[in-house]
């Protein structure tokens, strides 16, 4: 059986056919492309509160220690049950210190369920070690030089106290300071822990 011949009309619709198949496969291609080199059409906002911390250091850098323990075995790969961490940091725990170590102390209480896939830890460059009777399951962490490690990465100008979150694999991944409250670093700690299968 001898092969069809198309008509100059047919052959002219299957071209316009494939031509729009191809476009429809390469657009979104060329669109992704031009936006990640534009940076048109990329939304400027987020749905965090706090600030997410422009570093690639993490805890394990940092060198501190809890109770004599290296503070980043706690963190995987090393630790399999490693947790989120919210981190109250201060040179000098003043009273903006104290106020987010309650307010940590709050939004951790407030995780209900979840308040078992986060811990809570304090280092002060002063050396203050809080009350554990107020803060019965907070640890107190030190560095080596008795510093406070976390002064480098505070915003700028920024005196008082300031709180990290950090993920099960020691990055630091959101800061909170004064221009933030307890209603900003629980909404954000929810999300994490919906989005995050660690922990």
């Amino acid at each position: 059986m001898a092969p069809r011949d198309f008509t100059p009309e047919e052959t002219r619709r299957s071209r316009i056919k494939a031509g729009l198949l191809f476009a429809i496969a390469i657009a979104p291609l060329i669109a992704a492309t031009g936006m990640y080199f534009s940076g048109w059409g990329i939304p400027s906002s987020t749905t965090n509160n706090g600030e997410f911390v422009d570093t690639r250091e993490g805890i394990s850098s940092m060198n501190l220690s809890a109770s004599d323990e290296p503070f980043a075995q706690r963190f995987l790969p090393e630790n399999e049950d490693a947790k989120w961490w919210i981190i109250v940091t201060a040179d000098q725990c003043e009273q903006a210190c104290q106020q987010w170590l309650d307010v940590s102390r709050s939004v951790h209480r407030r995780l209900h369920r979840d308040a078992d896939r986060v811990r809570r830890a304090f280092v002060a460059g002063d050396g203050t070690v809080p009350d554990s009777g107020e803060h019965p399951r907070l640890l107190t962490l030190a560095a080596p030089d008795g510093g406070n490690p976390f002064s480098g990465k505070a915003r700028d100008g920024e005196t008082n106290a300031t709180v990290f979150v950090v993920d099960p694999m020691g990055n630091l991944v959101l800061r909170y300071d004064s221009r933030h409250n307890g209603t900003d670093l629980l909404d954000d700690v929810e999300h994490l822990l919906d989005s995050s299968p660690l922990g």
